[in-house]
């Protein structure tokens, strides 16, 4: 049996009702190939990244998910010019572990 391609999907924003959710959901639906597609729907109860280890278990989870995957999704809304808080202390907690090295990321 041929394995899947594993997508992780990071929606941006907190909110479950926002149009970032909404596509991050409906991504399975909109690709032609199967695929084993994750949605990452914990963003909100990530602890401030503070680079303590061992990261608790939670921070364990999301960077295992990101490190098995074979490609990320992010959804995200533009805040205040930039990326929402919630998501940039997310990606915070995987600078020095490097989940996202040599990953595809689309966004």
């Amino acid at each position: 049996m041929t394995k899947l391609p594993k997508i992780v999907c990071i929606a941006g924003s907190i909110r479950k009702d926002s149009s970032s959710y909404a596509l991050a959901k409906s991504i399975p639906q909109l690709v032609q190939n199967p695929m084993d597609f994750i949605l990452f729907e914990d963003l909100a109860r990530l602890p401030h990244f503070d680079g303590e280890e061992p990261a608790p278990e939670i921070i364990s989870r999301f960077r295992s998910e990101i490190h098995s995957a074979d490609g990320v999704i992010i959804c995200s809304p533009e805040y205040a010019f930039g990326i929402p808080g919630s998501l940039k202390n997310a990606l915070d907690w995987t600078v020095s572990s490097g989940e996202f090295y040599q990953k595809p990321v689309a966004d």
